[in-house]
């Protein structure tokens, strides 16, 4: 059983590391391959999902392979849905942040606070990468460069065939909403299950739209109800570790 993981635009792998640390004890194959967003010409999500699929082995991907996106990176698992069994949308973005780059440490924090519910549950390491990568965006060098591409970026977003793609995809996309989340509203799901029926929907509460972060082991339980008791059965006994 693989799960191949795709973060957000202001993300990094890393992002993962606490949801999948719990699939792994379970013995379930986890694959978490960099979008490098701001690093290439790339801006089309398209295009962005075509890099992350060559990156992914052949030999993990199959009919049980699931694939998993948060934010910015469900487009990228949505335009990839139909080659793998079912994918998990985890607080997909139902509107683009403005394409104003913060200027400050405050202004990156007050962001940072903005994707959260509650800032004290994200550990230092993560908060301090955060930041870091807003940092490395705003180099003096780097930041007419990498607002351009993020104002394509976004055009890019509004003009991608999200309806359509769940149209065609609905019976095997698990939509996960964050119950506190002020960039993707839980009334915009509710929506989404009236026109697209087929949608399986997941509320994490007490959450915002960092939900790999902010409720990592949540998130984990979710993915862990995807795979099938008879997987585990097959698994040798040392394969999973005591409760």
């Amino acid at each position: 059983m693989n799960f191949i993981f795709v973060h957000g635009l202001i993300g990094e792998p890393s992002n993962w590391d606490l949801v999948v640390e719990p699939l792994i004890e379970r013995g379930v194959n986890c694959i978490v391959p960099e979008i490098p967003y701001f690093d290439e010409d790339t801006y089309r999500l398209e295009d962005f999902a075509e890099q992350a699929w060559s990156k992914l082995p052949r030999d993990v991907v199959s009919s049980q392979s699931v694939i998993v996106g948060n934010s910015l990176g469900c487009s990228i698992a949505l335009y990839l849905a139909d080659r793998f069994s079912s994918a998990y949308l985890v607080a997909p973005f139902t509107k683009m942040y403005s394409y104003t780059l913060p200027r400050s440490d405050s202004n990156i924090a007050g962001l940072l606070k903005s994707l959260v519910h509650d800032p004290s549950r994200l550990r230092e390491n993560e908060v301090a990468k955060h930041v870091d990568r807003y940092r490395a965006l705003l180099d003096s060098k780097g930041r007419r460069h990498h607002l351009q591409k993020l104002r394509k970026i976004k055009g890019a977003a509004e003009a991608f065939d999200h309806a359509g793609l769940y149209e065609a995809h609905q019976n095997k996309l698990h939509m996960v909403y964050a119950g506190n989340d002020e960039v993707s509203p839980p009334s915009t799901f509710e929506q989404m299950k009236r026109d697209f029926p087929g949608m399986t929907l997941h509320e994490v509460p007490d959450c915002g739209h960092a939900v790999p972060m902010e409720r990592p082991r949540d998130l984990a339980d979710i993915l862990l109800d995807a795979v099938p008791a008879s997987y585990f059965d097959a698994l040798e006994p040392h394969a999973i570790p005591a409760e």
